[in-house]
Protein backbone atom coordinates (compact mmCIF):
# COMPACT_ATOMS: atom_id res chain seq x y z
CA UNK A 1 0.00 0.00 0.00
CA UNK A 2 1.18 3.62 -0.49
CA UNK A 3 3.10 5.16 2.39
CA UNK A 4 0.93 6.93 4.93
CA UNK A 5 0.79 10.64 5.76
CA UNK A 6 2.69 9.79 8.96
CA UNK A 7 5.53 8.31 6.92
CA UNK A 8 5.50 11.21 4.44
CA UNK A 9 7.78 13.23 6.73
CA UNK A 10 10.46 10.55 6.30
CA UNK A 11 12.62 10.37 3.17
CA UNK A 12 14.44 7.12 3.85
CA UNK A 13 11.60 4.60 4.14
CA UNK A 14 10.74 1.97 1.54
CA UNK A 15 7.13 1.83 0.42
CA UNK A 16 5.01 0.10 -2.18
CA UNK A 17 4.02 2.21 -5.15
CA UNK A 18 0.47 1.86 -6.47
CA UNK A 19 1.71 -0.49 -9.19
CA UNK A 20 3.30 -2.81 -6.61
CA UNK A 21 6.90 -1.66 -7.08
CA UNK A 22 8.97 -1.27 -3.91
CA UNK A 23 10.80 2.08 -4.00
CA UNK A 24 13.69 3.23 -1.80
CA UNK A 25 14.47 6.82 -0.80
CA UNK A 26 17.16 8.78 1.07
CA UNK A 27 19.16 6.53 3.37
CA UNK A 28 17.18 3.59 2.03
CA UNK A 29 19.10 3.72 -1.26
CA UNK A 30 21.61 0.93 -1.83
CA UNK A 31 23.97 -0.28 -4.53
CA UNK A 32 24.06 -3.43 -6.61
CA UNK A 33 27.12 -4.91 -8.30
CA UNK A 34 26.67 -6.82 -11.53
CA UNK A 35 29.28 -8.99 -13.22
CA UNK A 36 29.34 -8.16 -16.95
CA UNK A 37 29.51 -11.02 -19.45
CA UNK A 38 32.96 -11.39 -21.01
CA UNK A 39 33.61 -12.29 -24.64
CA UNK A 40 35.45 -15.54 -23.90
CA UNK A 41 35.36 -16.63 -27.54
CA UNK A 42 37.78 -13.90 -28.61
CA UNK A 43 40.25 -14.87 -25.89
CA UNK A 44 39.97 -18.58 -26.67
CA UNK A 45 40.25 -18.04 -30.41
CA UNK A 46 43.35 -15.85 -30.34
CA UNK A 47 45.06 -16.88 -27.10
CA UNK A 48 45.22 -13.19 -26.18
CA UNK A 49 45.22 -11.95 -23.51
CA UNK A 50 46.93 -14.99 -21.99
CA UNK A 51 44.91 -16.74 -19.28
CA UNK A 52 47.01 -17.40 -16.16
CA UNK A 53 46.27 -19.22 -12.92
CA UNK A 54 47.45 -18.72 -9.37
CA UNK A 55 45.90 -21.23 -7.01
CA UNK A 56 42.17 -21.22 -7.77
CA UNK A 57 42.33 -17.72 -9.31
CA UNK A 58 42.10 -17.43 -13.10
CA UNK A 59 43.08 -14.09 -14.63
CA UNK A 60 43.87 -12.33 -17.89
CA UNK A 61 47.45 -11.08 -18.24
CA UNK A 62 47.58 -7.62 -19.86
CA UNK A 63 50.78 -6.17 -21.31
CA UNK A 64 50.78 -2.62 -22.63
CA UNK A 65 48.18 -2.58 -25.37
CA UNK A 66 49.04 -4.36 -28.58
CA UNK A 67 46.80 -6.02 -31.16
CA UNK A 68 44.19 -8.27 -29.44
CA UNK A 69 45.54 -7.56 -25.92
CA UNK A 70 42.18 -6.38 -24.62
CA UNK A 71 39.00 -7.61 -22.96
CA UNK A 72 35.43 -7.09 -24.19
CA UNK A 73 32.43 -7.19 -21.85
CA UNK A 74 28.74 -6.40 -21.97
CA UNK A 75 25.90 -5.83 -19.56
CA UNK A 76 22.29 -4.64 -19.52
CA UNK A 77 21.32 -1.58 -17.48
CA UNK A 78 19.15 -3.06 -14.71
CA UNK A 79 15.59 -1.87 -14.08
CA UNK A 80 16.51 -1.62 -10.38
CA UNK A 81 18.90 1.26 -11.18
CA UNK A 82 17.73 4.68 -9.95
CA UNK A 83 18.25 6.22 -13.40
CA UNK A 84 20.11 9.31 -12.15
CA UNK A 85 23.49 8.03 -10.93
CA UNK A 86 26.78 7.41 -12.72
CA UNK A 87 27.93 3.81 -13.11
CA UNK A 88 31.12 2.74 -11.34
CA UNK A 89 33.48 0.07 -12.61
CA UNK A 90 35.56 -1.99 -10.16
CA UNK A 91 38.58 -3.96 -11.38
CA UNK A 92 40.54 -6.36 -9.19
CA UNK A 93 44.02 -7.15 -10.47
CA UNK A 94 47.52 -8.18 -9.40
CA UNK A 95 51.13 -7.77 -10.46
CA UNK A 96 52.74 -10.47 -12.59
CA UNK A 97 56.16 -9.36 -11.31
CA UNK A 98 57.60 -7.43 -8.39
CA UNK A 99 57.57 -3.64 -8.89
CA UNK A 100 59.28 -0.83 -7.01
CA UNK A 101 57.39 2.47 -7.06
CA UNK A 102 56.08 1.89 -10.59
CA UNK A 103 52.66 2.62 -12.09
CA UNK A 104 50.14 1.11 -14.48
CA UNK A 105 47.18 2.68 -16.24
CA UNK A 106 43.95 0.89 -17.12
CA UNK A 107 41.55 2.18 -19.75
CA UNK A 108 37.82 1.45 -19.73
CA UNK A 109 36.14 2.32 -23.03
CA UNK A 110 32.35 2.24 -22.95
CA UNK A 111 29.52 2.40 -25.43
CA UNK A 112 25.74 2.57 -25.04
CA UNK A 113 23.43 0.75 -27.43
CA UNK A 114 19.65 1.25 -27.34
CA UNK A 115 17.85 -1.58 -29.11
CA UNK A 116 14.35 -0.60 -27.95
CA UNK A 117 14.08 2.09 -30.65
CA UNK A 118 16.06 0.38 -33.42
CA UNK A 119 18.97 2.77 -32.98
CA UNK A 120 22.06 2.45 -35.18
CA UNK A 121 24.91 0.78 -33.27
CA UNK A 122 27.72 3.31 -33.06
CA UNK A 123 31.35 2.68 -33.98
CA UNK A 124 32.72 5.09 -31.37
CA UNK A 125 33.59 4.64 -27.70
CA UNK A 126 34.12 6.93 -24.71
CA UNK A 127 37.40 6.44 -22.83
CA UNK A 128 38.06 6.57 -19.08
CA UNK A 129 41.49 5.99 -17.53
CA UNK A 130 42.78 5.39 -14.01
CA UNK A 131 46.44 5.22 -13.07
CA UNK A 132 47.66 3.22 -10.05
CA UNK A 133 50.99 3.48 -8.23
CA UNK A 134 52.32 0.14 -7.01
CA UNK A 135 54.09 1.69 -4.03
CA UNK A 136 57.64 0.88 -2.96
CA UNK A 137 58.90 -2.72 -3.04
CA UNK A 138 55.61 -4.25 -4.16
CA UNK A 139 55.94 -8.03 -4.15
CA UNK A 140 55.09 -10.23 -7.10
CA UNK A 141 51.35 -11.08 -7.09
CA UNK A 142 50.43 -8.02 -4.99
CA UNK A 143 46.74 -7.26 -5.61
CA UNK A 144 45.09 -3.89 -6.34
CA UNK A 145 41.53 -2.57 -6.45
CA UNK A 146 41.16 -0.08 -9.30
CA UNK A 147 37.94 1.93 -9.01
CA UNK A 148 36.45 3.97 -11.86
CA UNK A 149 34.35 6.36 -9.78
CA UNK A 150 33.74 10.11 -9.42
CA UNK A 151 35.01 11.89 -12.54
CA UNK A 152 36.15 8.50 -13.87
CA UNK A 153 32.72 6.83 -13.55
CA UNK A 154 30.58 6.08 -16.61
CA UNK A 155 28.25 9.12 -16.84
CA UNK A 156 24.56 8.29 -16.92
CA UNK A 157 23.50 11.46 -18.75
CA UNK A 158 26.21 12.24 -21.30
CA UNK A 159 24.71 14.07 -24.29
CA UNK A 160 23.56 11.59 -26.96
CA UNK A 161 24.91 8.70 -24.83
CA UNK A 162 22.62 8.84 -21.79
CA UNK A 163 21.34 5.60 -20.28
CA UNK A 164 17.90 4.25 -19.52
CA UNK A 165 16.97 0.86 -18.08
CA UNK A 166 17.43 -2.08 -20.48
CA UNK A 167 20.09 -0.30 -22.57
CA UNK A 168 23.10 -2.39 -23.55
CA UNK A 169 26.42 -1.28 -22.03
CA UNK A 170 29.50 -2.54 -23.85
CA UNK A 171 32.97 -2.19 -22.34
CA UNK A 172 36.54 -2.69 -23.56
CA UNK A 173 39.48 -2.88 -21.14
CA UNK A 174 43.07 -2.19 -22.12
CA UNK A 175 46.31 -1.38 -20.33
CA UNK A 176 47.69 1.86 -21.79
CA UNK A 177 50.95 3.79 -21.18
CA UNK A 178 51.02 5.68 -17.90
CA UNK A 179 51.66 9.43 -17.72
CA UNK A 180 54.62 11.21 -16.09
CA UNK A 181 56.54 9.65 -13.20
CA UNK A 182 57.00 7.04 -11.73
CA UNK A 183 58.24 4.47 -14.24
CA UNK A 184 55.98 2.05 -16.09
CA UNK A 185 55.45 -1.38 -14.52
CA UNK A 186 57.85 -3.84 -16.09
CA UNK A 187 55.59 -6.87 -15.75
CA UNK A 188 52.04 -7.54 -16.89
CA UNK A 189 48.89 -6.67 -14.94
CA UNK A 190 46.61 -9.65 -14.34
CA UNK A 191 42.88 -8.88 -14.32
CA UNK A 192 41.02 -11.10 -11.83
CA UNK A 193 37.53 -9.67 -11.56
CA UNK A 194 35.37 -6.89 -12.99
CA UNK A 195 32.15 -5.46 -11.56
CA UNK A 196 29.70 -2.68 -12.44
CA UNK A 197 28.10 -0.80 -9.54
CA UNK A 198 24.67 0.81 -9.87
CA UNK A 199 22.72 2.84 -7.31
CA UNK A 200 19.51 0.89 -6.76
CA UNK A 201 16.21 2.42 -5.65
CA UNK A 202 13.58 -0.15 -6.53
CA UNK A 203 12.62 -3.81 -6.40
CA UNK A 204 10.78 -5.17 -9.39
CA UNK A 205 9.58 -3.35 -12.49
CA UNK A 206 6.25 -1.64 -13.18
CA UNK A 207 3.58 -3.83 -14.74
Amino acid sequence: MPKSDFDAIRTDLPFLDLNGQLLLFGNGLCTIMLRPTMDQASVAGTGKPVVVHRGAVAGYSLPLYALLQELFLRSTIPRRWNGVSDIECDIHCYLAAAEDNHAFRLQVSWQRNRTSINEVVLNTVQDLEVETNTGASALQFTSYHVIFSGVNAIPYDMAEHGFVADDDLSIRIRRVPKEGVPDECTGNIVIMNIGLIFVRNKLGAPL
